[in-house]
C-alpha cells in the first residue's frame, strides 16, 4: 500500500512539474523582448571616427593620413605669427583637441602646429 501511495505522489509531482514548465514557456513566449540600454550606449556618436590618437610631436600630414577622411580638421599656427599652414609635411603638431583617447563627437579636430625645427 505504501508503494502505491508513493507512486501516486511521484506521479503527481511529475505532472505538476510538467504543467509548471508548460505554463512558464507560454508566459515566456507571450512577453515581448525588451531592448537593452547596453546596445544604445556602446555605439559611438559617429561610427566612422573613433577615439583620438596622440598626434602631438608628429607632423600634420601624417596625422591627416591617419584620420578618417570625413573628419573636419582645422590647423592653426601655434607660434603666434598667424602663418597659413600650406604644406602639412613641414608642420609639427604641438596641441590637439580633442585630447588623445577622446572621440571628436561631431566637433572639429583642432591641431596647433609650428614649422618643424621650431619649439612648441
Amino acid at each position: 500500500m505504501r508503494v502505491h501511495a508513493l507512486k501516486s505522489v511521484l506521479a503527481l509531482a511529475l505532472l505538476a512539474g510538467l504543467t509548471a514548465c508548460g505554463a512558464s514557456e507560454e508566459a515566456t513566449d507571450s512577453v515581448p523582448p525588451t531592448p537593452t540600454a547596453r546596445a544604445e550606449t556602446t555605439e559611438p556618436a559617429d561610427p566612422g571616427i573613433g577615439p583620438m590618437a596622440d598626434f602631438v610631436g608628429g607632423n600634420v600630414k601624417g596625422a591627416l593620413m591617419q584620420l578618417d577622411p570625413k573628419a573636419e580638421v582645422r590647423v592653426t599656427d601655434s607660434s603666434g605669427q598667424g602663418r597659413e599652414v600650406v604644406d602639412e609635411r613641414d608642420w609639427k603638431i604641438c596641441t590637439q583637441e580633442p585630447l588623445p583617447g577622446f572621440p571628436p563627437n561631431g566637433q572639429a579636430i583642432r591641431f596647433g602646429a609650428v614649422l618643424i625645427g621650431e619649439p612648441c
